[in-house]
């Protein structure tokens, strides 16, 4: 069982004041500007992914479900993975899914107009995901970034939205591998500029 602090709740807090938009919306950024933040320990679920990295979940996934939604978190990180390297062929962090340690699942805060969940920023913008431990203004890193996103495992969800799953994860990797590979490229695709794909297939 990979060992965290419940300090994490504190940083889930900074989700509703930076987050990045989903396809097609801008948004506020990705849990830029915030302190590291450790992953959740108490009450949470924790999943090994095929790669080797982990995912945290507030609702189990149901054993009939659980490959299908680990194939498809393994599909975005190695889509975005091979966009953004055919793009940018000098990044090299990560340069496999295991180098995204761990994925966190959270409440969603709003449903999208197909039924999909969503989370909310402080400033009422609804997006697919944020990434924490990212987007220090003076460009210093501080933590492993940490993709989080909604918890389709709400009774509402059911996991039943697969492929926006799957989208969430590939844009919000990008967004990790911005930070971890070029600091303005990262910072470009800020807010209005943050409409994904950041690179196209």
């Amino acid at each position: 069982m990979k060992r965290i602090t419940s300090t994490f709740i504190a940083g889930i807090a900074c989700l509703l004041l930076l987050a990045c938009g989903d396809g097609g919306n801008s948004g506020g950024g990705g849990g830029y500007g915030t302190p590291p933040v450790p992953i959740p320990q108490d009450g949470w679920k924790q999943y090994s992914r095929p790669s080797g990295g982990y995912i945290f979940t507030r609702y189990a996934i149901p054993a009939e479900k659980r490959d299908a939604v680990l194939a498809r978190i393994e599909r975005g990180l190695q889509k975005c993975i091979d966009i953004t390297s055919r793009h940018n062929p000098t990044w090299n962090r990560p340069d496999h899914v295991s180098g995204f340690d761990t994925i966190v699942f959270i409440e969603p805060m709003a449903r999208n107009q197909d039924g999909s969940p969503a989370l909310v920023t402080r400033n009422g913008i609804q997006t697919a995901g944020t990434v924490l431990n990212v987007g220090y203004p003076d460009a210093v890193e501080r933590g492993n970034p940490n993709i989080v996103l909604p918890d389709q495992g709400h009774p509402d969800y059911e996991w039943l939205y697969l492929d926006y799953l799957e989208n969430a994860v590939w844009f919000e990797c990008e967004h990790v591998r911005e930070w971890l590979n070029n600091k303005n490229m990262f910072f470009y695709f800020l807010d209005a500029g943050d409409v994904h794909p950041h690179f196209a297939e």
